[in-house]
């Protein structure tokens, strides 16, 4: 039977390569350990003979224990380093630099001698390719061709020849730029805006094949991206024309994680070979990964497995969901489409691929999808949404119209049951309140919330979502009596409640109770939690419009303060008051406070000529509608006093720093962490005066109660016994300085492990030094 010439070719063929992948592996080895490394990676006594016949060929060239980079590098008689070639001439340019290296040369950055301007460009020397007639004619083909491939997207030939020595160069156009992954993450690059970017090099891929030319390796450090945003691709000095002779040696120039099928195993490389890797790049711009193995997992499964490590490049800064959903459907089956195994299923050329990618973009049906009625109806929707949906209106109103009457009466039973729920619940609790009872047992407001907590929790009454809500109520209200155990409870309670119910991360009851979690977490002096737990709803802060999102940015801004980020805390408050003009009414209260905390903020970061012109116009405007004297109207009285004493204003700053304290001895009747905040300040204020007698019955105060409040180990306490200990001393009362200022600095060292600590630490131990 007579032997099948196409299996013959096929089966010499991968012996060639075999062969070839054999020989450059061992003869980067140095001569003393070929021996082993051949006894251990070749067991065929043929491939083993032939291989040993490779390398006593190359060792009469005098090259066996010369590595591939010193057969580059040998320009003259004697070999040197790649670093030694720098400043060295190779036709009319200097060697400045090397760039780096590939698996088929050396690559330098060059500059023109011989000319009256400045040009930079890439010299690429090749490591191999001096002793075979084979990779000879190549490298004079490739010069042929890419001298007249001219494309935007491409790197073009300038020069090229062959050194004294016999090395082969090209110069090529030099680009500085990043690779096209590193680039998209870190321009932070959306979805449409890679694939666009993406479109660009199949079209440069395309071009290149219609002039005959397969790239063969493309992957992300052949497509450089420069400042202009416009890829560049590398490398198609290596690429093997169309029309070569079948029955020739295949190079093997490819990168494993990038080669289609039939580069691996040794079949016929066509444009398809390019569609492959392009699918390959295509998969890792989408989702940070190459596909692994046979490339059937839709990429939308994997966004699982992105990487999120900062030195990974990745699209990190998508969320896995968000991405998830954009990738599921359409661009899923693009990417399969292009990574089949049999190149015939893939698309047929780089420009299809191209065009499917933008008719996904113009919401069009791509041809990856099969075929049908319901997806090309489904597009036909998204392209004309504005005429589909005022169709879709003029329906639904006439159905709508119908279930009306139905809907509202439904809608009317539940108000009716859950205000009568409501009415139920507050007629029992100020039942309690009634007037008959004596004075000393009438309940206090503490009294009531708990007592109104209690039956908000046991009442069977109360439906589940009327339940969720009376709970975080209280505990706001709890909150604002700064009794903070109480809270606590309470807006846990709610949240487990709301958790169970379901409610979407976006809705403003969900929103709104994890804010008041927020605020007392920020109040109890746990801050880096709340930063935590407020920059994990900030999309839904950003994308909401309601009060709760304005709250949510207020103290998102103030934790990221207190986190040591002032200029993002500043940011995020102008950003607060923009939404607050989109949301609150002019002159309401809520508005009002919103506007105050800009200047708030620019006090606490010491911009105060910038912070008084803005709290100024808020506390007039707030005494002008007569808004209810609260806690956040003493907060901007305060520091409204704290500008003015910085720039000079002591007399203003003083009556401001009056009245501020006034009103919160009248808001809370009793111990507040507020409250000696406000009085610490003042003590601060008078104590720069030396009016010690003033400043310190006030600093004992303020310590009593933040001691009763917060516990005697808070971090507040540490710095009121510093403030104390300090004025103490300026009146000679050494024994109690002393005795102040070593518990300061116990309770600072116990904290001493937080972050941004230390400081204070340090200058309360410089406080009792002295």
């Amino acid at each position: 039977m007579s032997e099948d010439p196409s299996r013959t070719t096929y089966s010499q063929q991968n012996t060639r390569n075999r062969l070839r992948d054999l020989f450059d592996q061992v003869l980067e080895l140095p001569a003393v350990e070929r021996c082993a490394w051949l006894d251990q990676h070749v067991t065929d006594s043929d491939e083993r003979r032939a291989l040993e016949g490779l390398l006593s060929a190359d060792d009469a060239r005098g090259f066996l224990d010369t590595s591939a980079v010193e057969h580059v590098a040998r320009l003259g008689a004697e070999e040197v380093s790649l670093v030694g070639l720098i400043g060295q001439q190779i036709g009319a340019f200097r060697i400045v630099r090397p760039l780096g290296q590939g698996g088929m040369a050396a690559v330098f950055l060059g500059e023109r001698v011989d000319a009256d301007f400045s040009q930079r460009v890439a010299v690429k020397l090749l490591r191999r390719g001096l002793y075979s007639p084979l990779e000879q004619r190549l490298f004079t083909r490739e010069r042929q061709v890419l001298a007249s491939l001219e494309h935007p997207n491409i790197a073009r030939l300038i020069d090229g020849g062959v050194t004294a020595a016999g090395i082969p160069y090209l110069v090529m156009e030099y680009v500085d730029g990043l690779p096209i992954t590193l680039h998209a993450e870190q321009a932070r690059l959306d979805l449409p805006q890679r694939l666009r970017l993406f479109v660009e090099v199949c079209r440069a891929v395309e071009a290149a094949h219609r002039s005959l030319i397969v790239h063969r390796d493309i992957k992300p450090s052949n497509i450089l991206v420069g400042t202009n945003g416009a890829p560049k691709l590398l490398d198609f000095g290596i690429a093997k024309l169309l029309e070569e002779d079948t029955q020739s040696v295949t190079v093997g120039v490819y990168t494993p994680d990038y080669a289609a099928p039939e580069q691996i195993h040794g079949g016929a490389i066509t444009t398809a070979t390019d569609v492959f890797g392009l699918g390959v790049l295509l998969h890792e711009l989408l989702v940070g990964l190459r596909p692994t193995g046979t490339p059937t997992r839709r990429p939308s499964l994997r966004t699982s497995e992105m990487p999120r490590k900062a030195s990974d490049q990745s699209i990190r800064h998508f969320a896995p969901a968000q991405l998830r959903k954009q990738l599921r459907g359409d661009l899923d089956n693009i990417v399969l489409k292009s990574l089949e195994a049999e190149p015939g299923r893939r698309y047929a050329s780089a420009g299809a691929f191209a065009d499917d990618i933008e008719r996904f973009l113009n919401r069009q049906p791509v041809t990856a999808h099969p075929p049908s009625r319901a997806y090309r109806a489904q597009k036909f929707i998204q392209r004309h949404r504005g005429g589909v949906a005022i169709t879709a209106a003029f329906l639904l109103a006439i159905i709508a119209s119908l279930g009306l009457a139905l809907w509202q009466t439904h809608v009317a039973r539940q108000q009716a049951a859950r205000a009568s729920n409501v009415r139920d619940f507050l007629v029992g609790l100020f039942d309690t309140a009634r007037a008959n009872l004596p004075r000393d047992q009438r309940p206090t407001p503490e009294l009531l919330v708990q007592l109104a907590a209690k039956r908000a929790r046991t009442d069977a009454g109360i439906d589940a979502p009327l339940r969720a809500d009376l709970l975080r109520t209280l505990g706001t209200v709890s909150l604002s009596m700064a009794d903070y155990k109480q809270a606590e409870s309470l807006l846990d309670d709610a949240i487990a409640r709301e958790r169970k119910l379901g409610l979407a991360p976006a809705s403003s009851e969900w929103i709104d109770t994890l804010v008041q979690r927020g605020n007392l977490l920020q109040r109890t002096n746990r801050n880096a939690q709340a930063d935590l737990l407020m920059t994990g709803i900030l999309p839904e802060l950003r994308q909401q419009d309601s009060p709760a999102a304005v709250s949510g940015l207020m103290l998102y801004a103030t934790t990221r303060l207190y986190a040591g980020h002032a200029d993002e805390a500043v940011a995020v408050a102008h950003e607060m008051a923009t939404k607050a003009t989109r949301v609150l009414p002019a002159d309401s209260l809520d508005a009002i406070k919103a506007a105050s905390f800009a200047g708030q903020i620019s006090v606490v970061v010491r911009h105060y000529k910038e912070s008084v012109p803005l709290l100024e116009p808020v506390i007039e405007r707030w005494r002008k509608l007569d808004l209810p004297r609260d806690d956040d109207f003493a907060q901007a009285l305060n520091n409204l006093a704290v500008a003015k004493e910085r720039i000079g204003d002591r007399a203003a700053a003083e009556a401001l720093y009056r009245e501020g304290i006034a009103l919160r001895r009248r808001i809370y009747d009793g111990p507040s962490d507020e409250l000696a905040t406000a009085l610490e300040k003042f003590a601060i204020f008078l104590t720069k005066q030396e009016r010690f007698d003033e400043a310190q019955p006030l600093l004992e105060q303020a310590l009593a109660m933040n001691r009763k409040v917060l516990g005697p180990d808070n971090y507040e306490v540490a710095s009121t016994l510093d403030t104390l200990g300090v004025l103490e001393n300026s009146r000679r009362q050494f024994a109690a300085a002393e005795k102040d200022l070593r518990e300061s600095v116990r309770i600072y060292a116990a904290h001493a492990s937080e972050s941004g600590q230390g400081e204070d630490l340090a200058i309360t131990r410089n406080h009792l030094a002295l």
